[in-house]
């Protein structure tokens, strides 16, 4: 299985690349940042980030949306 990489901006020389990829026989999303020393340089990944199971990503969005929804409540 593999997958396009996905990614958001982060700034002029960081992004976060998500992707799917597979390590020892099993299914990962990993969520990268990628940097380059000046803007105009091709970007490479970084040490920061971690892999999920790909068994976990609904238990992983679950948690993304509960503090989601925590962050929308404590701006209100």
């Amino acid at each position: 299985m593999s997958s396009d990489i996905k990614k958001i901006k982060l700034n002029d020389k960081e992004d976060l690349h998500a992707e799917i990829k597979q390590w020892q026989n099993r299914s990962f999303v990993d969520l990268r940042v990628w940097t380059a020393p000046k803007t105009d340089e091709a970007k490479w990944p970084t040490g920061k980030g971690f892999l999920i199971p790909v068994s976990r990503v609904t238990d992983f969005m679950d948690l993304m949306d509960q503090l989601n929804k925590e962050l929308k409540e404590s701006q209100s």
